[in-house]
């Protein structure tokens, strides 16, 4: 079985992948599935395979939050133009909750680009289709609203799974400092904050990954030993 899961950038797909290496023992793998080709956009996505057994999953981080509709669309042209092997049974759209946005309008956004009627927020829906070859099949499509609970990105659930341990207060302390900080040049946009949040709590309780990238912080933190985490993606368990 070949599946799929869309996510906006690069640190996401990182923490996802580690998520499921851990938890379910996806292997990741640099050169994919042989005659399963997806091309990038731009050098800004970025696509990461693994396996497991004879199943294969990808993890296309798209490069922002309103750049899902083209991948998800060569996607769905490589199911129609494909035989069942070579195609996509399942996949999962891993969407930031931003300030502006509801769930509801996030579902009719991913709905017209898969065609649906219909697509709820951690429940699964078939998407039914003609492949190549003329033969009836079905898609699994899965849209999963992050955090669940209130607006923010991905960095917001691994700033509350670094608060699980926190019996210093620091983790309010570095989110107090970012938020007080008066800038008109830096830190404009909602995600950079959230950000310099993470990267500051990183360089408190870790100074020697002060340097590292974000991506490289990710890597670097056993996500999987905190429950938030773990909560938070259980349902991708399913693939």
């Amino acid at each position: 079985m070949n599946s799929i899961i869309f996510c906006e950038g690069r640190t996401d797909a990182v923490l996802v992948g580690q998520y499921l290496s851990r938890n379910k023992g996806w292997q990741y793998d640099s050169k994919g599935k042989k005659g399963l080709n997806i091309e990038k956009d731009d050098k800004t996505q970025i696509v990461d395979k693994y396996k497991l057994g004879e199943d294969w999953l990808y993890i296309w981080g798209v490069g922002g939050r309103t750049r899902f509709q083209n991948p998800l669309k060569k996607v769905l042209l490589l199911n129609k133009r494909a035989d069942k092997l070579d195609s996509f049974e399942k996949i999962i759209i891993l969407v930031d909750r931003d300030e502006s946005e509801v769930d509801l309008d996030i579902s009719n956004e991913f709905c017209g680009y898969l065609g649906q009627s219909a697509l709820s927020n951690e429940s699964w829906t078939d998407y039914s289709y003609t492949d190549g070859f003329g033969q009836a099949a079905i898609l699994k499509a899965l849209l999963m609203i992050i955090p669940f609970d209130e607006k923010g990105a991905l960095e917001s659930v691994m700033i509350h799974a670094l608060n699980e341990g926190d019996d210093e207060a620091i983790i309010p302390q570095c989110c107090s400092f970012v938020e007080d900080l008066k800038t008109q040049k830096y830190l404009k946009k909602r995600r950079d904050r959230l950000k310099a949040k993470l990267s500051t709590i990183i360089s408190i309780i870790c100074p020697d990954r002060a340097v590292d990238s974000l991506v490289e912080i990710v890597e670097g933190v056993d996500w999987c030993g905190y429950s938030h985490v773990n909560e938070t993606f259980k349902k991708l368990l399913e693939i």
